[in-house]
């Protein structure tokens, strides 16, 4: 999918570029006033990049006002609770038996456990069919509780895990994520909080900007197309990896209990 979408934008590409030289080139021909050349010129400069270049604008103001990386305190827990992430399901097939709640994997909350706190619980709200895709389907809210189980010899890689369905979370602190999309330019929130005093332990306010092709991506979204480079506010420890020091700031925040 991807090559025939690249494929069509090369073909797009071509087809705008002499579409713009005749428009401007009429323009010129016909019009009296030169300001009417150079609004063309600004228009089929604009039309296919105007996302891109309004994303890099918010992208620079955001950067300065929005993104914020701060720990108030930290704390000692068993468990953590997430919403907001970690909120899909992922269904194994069976293995030597397995009970349904080894073959349910639930988001990435294995890290949790890996870090050592006993278990990990999410706010779950979809269902995703198949691996490594990224379709999801709604499904009613459920909660999970997750706990770890012994490796496996045959796959000593593999993190197994024991996810059951709970009537509602117990953990005392809840990591809660929010992500919202203008043009190029993504906002991701998370926020640690107590549950009983509702106190915010720690925030982490990061702003990313995908540079894309900058050639009508707007009207190719959603077609699977990576970008070409990503650029992350706040640029702190970790900042220039793939997902930053935002994926695991919660582990700074919240600790195993000993």
């Amino acid at each position: 999918m991807s090559a025939i979408v690249m494929l069509l934008k090369v073909i797009a590409i071509i087809l705008y570029g002499a579409f713009a030289l005749f428009l401007v080139s009429f323009v010129r021909n016909h019009a009296q006033k030169s300001i009417y050349k150079w609004l063309t010129v600004i228009f089929v400069i604009l039309l296919p990049t105007w996302d891109v270049v309004l994303g890099k604008i918010v992208y620079s103001i955001a950067c300065r006002n929005y993104a914020k990386v701060a720990i108030y305190e930290t704390a000692e827990t068993e468990g953590i609770y997430y919403e907001g992430m970690n909120d899909y399901i992922l269904q194994f097939a069976p293995r030597d038996n397995e009970p349904l709640s080894e073959r349910i994997q639930v988001g990435w909350i294995e890290d949790s456990l890996v870090r050592g706190h006993a278990y990990a619980e999410a706010r779950v709200t979809k269902k995703q069919p198949y691996a490594e895709t990224e379709y999801y389907i709604t499904i009613p809210v459920v909660y999970y509780r997750c706990t770890i189980l012994p490796t496996d010899p045959t796959r000593p890689d593999f993190v197994r895990t024991d996810c059951r369905v709970v009537d509602h979370p117990q953990s005392r602190y809840v990591v809660k994520t929010d992500t919202s999309k203008f043009c190029t330019t993504t906002f991701n929130a998370k926020i640690i909080m107590d549950r009983t005093t509702r106190k915010i332990l720690g925030e982490y306010k990061e702003v990313v900007n995908k540079k894309v092709l900058p050639f009508f991506s707007w009207l190719f979204q959603g077609y699977g197309l990576p970008p070409t480079v990503t650029v992350r506010c706040p640029l702190d420890k970790d900042g220039g990896t793939v997902n930053g020091r935002y994926l695991d700031f919660e582990f700074e925040v919240l600790k195993p209990k000993k």
